[in-house]
Formats: C-alpha cells, sequence, structure tokens
C-alpha cells in the first residue's frame, strides 16, 4: 500500500469522526437552547360550535407542552393572556386542578381589544397539560368573531394561537331576549 493511499484513507476516517463530533455537539446545542413548544387548542363543551348571541359561554381551552423531537424542556411559569375583540363581554377566568383559581380582572389591550390573564402555570412536556376556562358574554350581533391567546414563560415566548368564535341569533329572538340570564333560585 502506498503511502498517499494511506493518508487518504487516514483523512477519511478524521474527517468522518470530526463530522460526527460536530453532528453531536449541535445536538446537545439543540437540547439544551430549545424553547418550550405550546399547543393550544378550544374545546367545545357539549360540542357546542356556534354560540347564541348575548349569551354567557364557557370557553374551555386546553393547553399542553408538546416539546420537539431534539429536546423537551418545562415551561415554567406561563403566562397567559386570552384576548376578545371588543364586542365580547369577558367575566372571568378559572384555571388549575380544580379550577380553583379565578381571575377577573379584565383589561383593555391593543386596538379596544379586552383580555384576561392566567399566571402559574406549569407544564411539563410527559405530563397532561392544563385547562384554562373563560366565562364570556357573547356579542349580541351574529357573526364571526376572533379570539387569541398569547403565552410566555420563564423561557421565552410560546406564541400567539388564534381561533374563530362563531356567532349566531336564533330566529325570532330580539337583540334584548338574547341578552337575558337566567336567575337561580
Amino acid at each position: 500500500m502506498s503511502v498517499d493511499r494511506l493518508i487518504s484513507i487516514l483523512s477519511l476516517v478524521v474527517t468522518t469522526l470530526l463530522t460526527c463530533f460536530v453532528g453531536y455537539l449541535t445536538y446537545l446545542t439543540l437540547r439544551f437552547t430549545t424553547k418550550p413548544r405550546l399547543r393550544i387548542s378550544l374545546r367545545h363543551l357539549d360540542e357546542q360550535r356556534v354560540y347564541k348571541a348575548g349569551e354567557v359561554a364557557k370557553l374551555r381551552f386546553y393547553i399542553e407542552n408538546i416539546g420537539y423531537w431534539y429536546g423537551q424542556p418545562a415551561a415554567t411559569n406561563v403566562r397567559l393572556y386570552v384576548n376578545f375583540e371588543p364586542a365580547f363581554e369577558p367575566i372571568g377566568l378559572g384555571f388549575g386542578s380544580q379550577m380553583e383559581i379565578a381571575e377577573e380582572n379584565v383589561r383593555r389591550g391593543k386596538g379596544g381589544s379586552k383580555f384576561l390573564r392566567a399566571k402559574g402555570i406549569h407544564l411539563f412536556s410527559s405530563e397532561p397539560g392544563e385547562e384554562v376556562e373563560a366565562t364570556v358574554r357573547m356579542p349580541s350581533e351574529a357573526g364571526r368573531y376572533r379570539c387569541w391567546l398569547s403565552a410566555f414563560s420563564d423561557q421565552g415566548d410560546c406564541g400567539v394561537h388564534e381561533f374563530d368564535i362563531s356567532v349566531a341569533r336564533l330566529s325570532g329572538e330580539t337583540a334584548e331576549s338574547s341578552k337575558s340570564v337566567p336567575q337561580s333560585a
């Protein structure tokens, strides 16, 4: 075997080993610098997809930490801002394992939107997610309205998740009768 051939084979082996090592270092960098990835879905109670104009309804959102294939960091101290268009009247927000934490401080946001904030949520990728339940009075006019949730954790931004909410007026119903809330005895 010639010296040139030996040098070529040795060079190929060293290059392959260095490439594998750099790939491993890249994987470790991805794994330890990744931010949480949350999936937020709107769970319809009783399969209700269209809400009545003016009714008080509960919108239940399910938040889970799904992570990535290369890393699944925890999302700690998640702050979730539940935003509604100005036509909505948010009433309150419940969260926690038994919905025992309540937030009723409705604030104004950008463009006249109204929002409620849930804070202190911790999500781990191997555990079930958290449910957040917003109680809101639907707009008095029928149409398609937007709701969006902005999520932030101690690890960074977790994205904005948008939902369309359909509101319909029942036939023969007036605006005043759709706003009435049943009194409990």
